[in-house]
């Protein structure tokens, strides 16, 4: 086969794959069709009521569990327990058990009576006590049991209850009696038959033999014959009309119980020599038109995969084009054909994105020893410029340069967007003094800070535009020395929460309407200061439940609340021009 190519060696595998055995299991299959179908027919039947059983027991088990959320509940011991004093109070704790139970949101009947129906208007919910199931109820040991109540037009109307006493703890007094009802076709639901049988009958008979329920298809709706309960194994019995039926039952969670499935052996057998030749002719048709299907499936998976071979010989060679044949597939060579098509362009676009980087990078690198400043010059100076004040005892101006100096340090050299809670405080005080020192106006700046927060991490230059804002349209509108700024830092959960006061004239501003206008007139967006900058960066780099928010203080003044992420971590070590504490 070294020498075929790669279509005659798929056709040839695949013919030789199916042919030899189909044929085998043919040949064996017309020799043993009989006890085949018998072997299938005892195993379908068995496998197909072990399932009804189990769905069955699933759904006494769902009804039983839908009882013990009713004996666990404190509401519904409490309403039993309860004395009605009228008709009106017996009327409301009929109210609350029904909601009690509505709370469970169960797919079935329930109803709940108390020990004494008697004593209840209500309550009792038309049970008198003396009923034959309320009577067994109360004498079990808080264990239910099933019941089966026929219906009145026919077997298949009848309803099935289980029934179970509600019992007090811890004195184990019965207070109460459960019944949980289930009408007939809701278990009727839960039996599925066989789909491919015309005639096939599902039956649930009690101790004595006597059929509770049904679920017949072109059957009759008691079982056609008497059953012999040997549970798990496929037997056959004859009708009275001397009609064959293979059966076969499973118990059920009430032991008591039996599911028995029946179907009629002429119905699975049929005539067995017209079955044979058919699976022949089956068969023989069959290998045919598989045989020509999997050579032109093999010619349609072959020819696209050469051609799409030779096109990447010369993908190799450099040419990066996108392969045209084939694209109108929808199946696996029409997705290889899309992804090879779809690494192409990648490849083609990684290309010209890597020559603008280089490029990009070449103009930067230019631009950057074009406008390189050395900052160490620019510390030089202010330091001089420092010397020279106490030099002439101005110790304002020393004051000044030092803020200055230090506000330069911060902007300079923290690198990144954060930074800590402490340097960015250290950061707005600098600014402060700046201000206090700058102007004829003074007025009073205020701290308090946890010292446990100061090593958080924080996002930069958050806080100094609050404080300038508080300074432009506060501190210059009040008179000298009345101004004061309070500062606070504190933590919740796990938010940290700074708060900019002032007792300035205050404002009207609607901060949301305010931000969405700036949004729209495209301002603020990279300006770095202003409330909208601030609120902006913080929600989009922790979310929408980070940023900003603005108050009017009822004493006077505006109360700004800075919502910023508590960050733990440990922060890198501080440089040696690392701003002095606040």
């Amino acid at each position: 086969m070294k020498g075929l190519k790669l279509y005659a060696r798929l056709s040839l595998m695949l013919l030789l794959a199916v042919i030899v055995p189909t044929s085998v299991i043919g040949y064996v299959s017309y020799h043993q069709s009989y006890r085949q179908l018998q072997n299938v027919t005892e195993s379908f039947l068995q496998d197909n009521v072990a399932h009804n059983a189990n769905r069955m027991n699933e759904m006494m088990a769902e009804i039983r569990h839908e009882s013990d959320k009713l004996i666990g509940s404190e509401e519904t011991r409490r309403i039993l327990k309860a004395i009605p004093g009228d008709r009106r109070s017996d009327y409301d704790l009929l109210q609350r058990l029904n909601r009690e139970i509505d709370n469970l949101h169960s797919d079935y009947t329930i109803r709940v009576y108390p020990a004494e129906p008697d004593r209840s208007l209500y309550l009792s919910q038309g049970a008198t006590g003396r009923e034959a199931w309320f009577k067994q109820a109360l004498a079990q040991e808080g264990t239910g049991f099933w019941l089966a109540v026929p219906g009145e037009v026919s077997k298949r109307s009848y309803e099935l209850w289980y029934v179970r006493p509600l019992r007090d703890f811890p004195i184990l007094r019965t207070i109460g009696v459960i019944v949980i009802r289930l009408p007939s076709y809701a278990m009727e639901n839960r039996l599925v038959a066989p789909s491919r049988q015309n005639v096939v009958g599902l039956y649930v008979q009690d101790e004595q033999g006597a059929t509770i329920m049904s679920s017949a298809r072109n059957m009759p709706e008691e079982l056609p014959f008497s059953y012999t309960k040997v549970s798990g194994e496929m037997r056959n019995y004859k009708a009275d009309n001397e009609t064959v039926y293979y059966a076969a039952s499973r118990a059920l969670e009430n032991e008591n119980w039996t599911l028995v499935e029946a179907l009629p052996e002429n119905e699975l057998m049929g005539p067995v020599e017209r079955i044979k030749l058919f699976t022949m002719l089956s068969v023989t048709v069959g290998l045919v038109v598989m045989g020509v299907l999997m050579l032109l499936i093999t010619r349609s998976v072959s020819r696209p995969l050469r051609a799409l071979a030779l096109h990447m010989r010369r993908m190799l060679l450099g040419e990066l084009n996108d392969f045209t044949g084939h694209t109108g597939r929808s199946d696996e060579i029409g997705y290889l054909v899309i992804g090879f098509n779809a690494m192409i362009r990648g490849m083609r676009e990684n290309i010209e994105r890597i020559r603008g980087i280089e490029e990009e990078k070449r103009t930067l690198e230019l631009n950057t020893l074009i406008h390189q400043i050395n900052p160490h010059f620019l510390y030089n100076t202010m330091n001089a410029i420092k010397s020279r004040a106490e030099q002439a005892n101005e110790r304002t101006i020393v004051q000044m340069v030092t803020s200055l100096s230090e506000l330069l340090r911060y902007s300079i050299h923290a690198s990144g967007e954060l930074t800590t809670l402490e340097r960015e405080l250290a950061h707005v005080q600098n600014y402060l003094s700046i201000e206090q020192q700058r102007t004829s106006e003074s007025f009073t700046v205020l701290f308090q800070v946890q010292p446990s927060l100061l090593r958080l991490r924080y996002m930069k230059l958050t806080i100094q535009p609050i404080a300038e804002n508080a300074v432009k349209y506060a501190m210059k509108q009040q008179e000298d020395g009345d101004g004061k700024i309070l500062i606070s830092v504190y933590r919740e959960a796990n938010r940290l929460l700074c708060v900019v006061e002032d007792n300035g004239p205050g404002t009207e501003l609607d901060l949301a309407a305010h931000f969405k206008e700036m949004e729209k007139a495209e301002q603020g967006r990279d300006s770095g200061v202003g409330l909208y900058n601030v609120d902006r960066r913080l929600k989009l780099r922790y979310g929408p439940e980070y940023g900003i928010a603005l108050q009017r203080r009822t004493e006077g003044g505006c109360r700004v609340t800075i919502v910023h992420p508590v960050l733990e971590g440990d922060e890198a070590a501080p440089s040696c021009d690392t701003p002095r504490k606040p």
